[in-house]
């Protein structure tokens, strides 16, 4: 892993020790698709970094799986929409002449469907140009510090930021 990728493992780490008191690795188990888990099963998780941010969903096993995505705000990607979002999606994005809120619009989508595909637990296992957006998913989001966040569940998520600085994680 390069430097970025280990400290965002070293974030979301700590992350899952402060709000979960998962010290052991053997308190994770991983779905069919990669998706993490806690091993007792006592709630239901999903884990994402982008850019400066890793972030970590927690939900009662009574609300059901939930998926989380957060990405930084920085630019179209088309090549990268093309490989995931419907053409409908992607004539929206190209047809908005502001590149800010097309980079908005942008991350909105993704995060929105990577959302979704992390709460199914298949992730892109799945070709969503194909076979579409599941539904029966609710999403929400907040867009924060030049980042997008996006939370998936089957009821309408509520969320609740707790902002953690890295000086926090560390004591």
């Amino acid at each position: 892993m390069n430097l970025n990728e280990r400290l965002e493992a070293l974030a979301t780490g700590l992350l899952l020790q402060q709000i979960l008191g998962v010290e052991r690795d053997d308190q994770l188990t991983f779905g069919e698709f990669g998706k993490p888990e806690l091993t007792d099963g006592s709630a239901y998780i999903s884990i994402s970094h982008g850019g400066d941010v890793a972030a970590v969903a927690v939900a009662p096993i009574a609300c059901g799986p939930i998926g989380l995505d957060v990405e930084r705000v920085e630019s179209y990607n088309r090549p990268a929409a093309q490989r995931v979002l419907a053409p409908s999606e992607l004539s929206h994005l190209d047809h908005i002449e502001d590149r800010a809120e097309q980079t908005r619009a942008f991350c909105l989508a993704w995060t929105h469907l990577e959302a979704v595909l992390k709460a199914t637990g298949t992730g892109f296992s799945r070709d969503p140009r194909v076979e579409g957006i599941p539904s029966g998913w609710r999403v929400a989001h907040i867009e924060d510090n030049h980042h997008v966040l996006a939370l998936a569940a089957a009821d309408m998520p509520t969320i609740e930021m707790i902002n953690v600085t890295a000086d926090t994680l560390l004591d």
